[in-house]
């Protein structure tokens, strides 16, 4: 199943929402025009999401359809990255007949 993203940046003074590659990309006056009009193209879309850019260019929100955002987890290991490389070390000497 194809992933669309829609895309809401500023523009001359307005906001543009632009689709993929589509030379249709029609400039609002306000940004929530356009993010009401890049909703309006998400409606009928399964699978996708919503980037909205900020005039610096950063993504200013995002908006996730027919699937979750997956996170990173905050929880870190007890044992510290030296214990765990020392057991990866160890299980691939063994694996490899070394010392």
């Amino acid at each position: 199943m194809p992933r669309t993203t829609v895309k809401v940046t500023p523009r001359d003074g307005g906001w543009e929402v632009r689709r993929g590659s589509s030379p249709n990309r029609p400039v609002y006056a306000t940004k929530r025009e356009a993010i009401r009009a890049a909703r309006a193209i998400m409606k009928g879309i399964e699978l996708g999401m919503i980037l909205v850019y900020a005039p610096n260019g950063r993504i200013y929100s995002r908006e996730h359809y027919g699937d979750p955002p997956i996170h990173r987890s905050r929880l870190r290991s007890s044992l510290g990255t030296a214990a765990i490389d020392a057991a990866i070390d160890a299980v691939m000497r063994e694996q490899l007949g070394g010392d």
